[in-house]
């Protein structure tokens, strides 16, 4: 998938797909959902700052010391409930433009499930660990898990901590959603990803030293199973692009279209890959209704039946939604 285009024009910008980046010790798998949620959470100020900009959002990880800001609450609350602190640290959401940090999010949207790798120095058999957070004075446990990581659900970003008991029973899944340990408003199901990173590091010595592997999320959500020394990768577990799949679900859908209008709805993406204008451009018959959020607000716009649409396309093959208004107007809905 081509995944950069711009415009010709100042005046007719293009959005590139968002990016998500983790600092190590941090895994987060991408979807359509995440993206919204995410985006939803810009303020208005970075909405104006990143327009036309690809939009990149850091989980960025700084190691705290005890008696930082926030940690003397989470260990009180980590001692009377017979757990131990390992480890502190601050996560912040930082929002990039073209590469450029425009500002942070303190909250999102909708909470974002993350899973957060336990050290090394703190794995051990039958140990259950939980993640503490300490958000404006509020403690709460936002994940509960044993082995080499543990899925959290958070919507705020401060202080937290990584804390572990060898008394305590392991915890249910997650992922179940009869587990007290669920948090409303997760972003899908992601946690049926997230589970495997719980998976240990296995060892080979096939290449002349000893494999550790780690799963790894590249931009588009695929993940693979990676050697941190020499790269090699033992799996992978595929990830549609939610872009990609914008596209492919509005392509079929103008396929299957039986009556003479297609409306396409959409919360985060503001333009078509070529693919759909040429799956339209073989349905004259077909006026293509687009119903899309910008800054907040939710717009309409409509390609008339018969419209030569593959004059549209830019010169890297990309139509805007934010052009399409210039041609054909907009629709403020409710």
């Amino acid at each position: 998938m081509d995944s950069d285009y711009s415009s010709n024009s100042p005046l007719l910008r293009y959005v590139r797909p968002m990016v998500i980046e983790c600092d190590n010790g941090l895994h987060v798998v991408p979807t359509e959902a995440m993206y919204t949620a995410l985006r939803n959470s810009l303020s208005a100020e970075q909405l104006a700052t990143s327009d036309g900009k690809q939009l990149e959002f850091d989980f960025d990880v700084t190691e705290m010391a005890a008696g930082g800001a926030g940690t003397d609450d989470i260990s009180t609350y980590a001692n009377n409930h017979d757990y131990t602190i390992g480890k502190f640290f601050d996560l912040t959401l930082i929002v990039k433009a073209d590469g450029v940090p425009i500002g942070t999010i303190t909250a999102t949207a909708a909470a974002i499930p993350i899973s957060v790798d336990v050290p090394a120095t703190l794995q051990k058999a039958g140990r259950t660990f939980i993640v503490l957070k300490n958000h404006n004075g509020d403690i709460s446990e936002v994940g509960r898990g044993t082995g080499t990581s543990v899925p959290i659900s958070t919507d705020s970003f401060s202080t937290y901590a990584i804390a572990y008991s060898d008394n305590i029973a392991a915890p249910v899944n997650p992922a179940n959603p009869t587990s007290s340990n669920n948090g409303s408003g997760i972003i899908g199901n992601a946690f049926d990803l997230l589970a495997l990173y719980s998976q240990s590091p296995s060892s080979s010595s096939t290449t002349g030293h000893i494999h550790n592997y780690v799963w790894k999320t590249d931009a588009n959500g695929n993940m693979y199973y990676v050697c941190t020394s020499c790269g090699d990768i033992a799996g992978e577990k595929l990830v549609p692009s939610g872009y990609a799949q914008f596209q492919k679900d509005t392509t079929e859908k103008i396929k299957a279209a039986t009556g003479n209008t297609v409306t396409i709805k959409t919360d985060i993406w503001i333009s078509f890959h070529k693919s759909v204008i040429e799956e339209l451009a073989q349905h004259p018959e077909l006026s293509l209704t687009i119903e899309y959020r910008r800054d907040g607000k939710r717009y309409s716009t409509t390609i008339p039946a018969g419209y030569d649409v593959r004059s549209l396309l830019n010169d890297e093959g990309y139509v805007g939604f934010l052009y399409l208004n210039t041609k054909f107007g907009r629709t403020e809905l409710n």
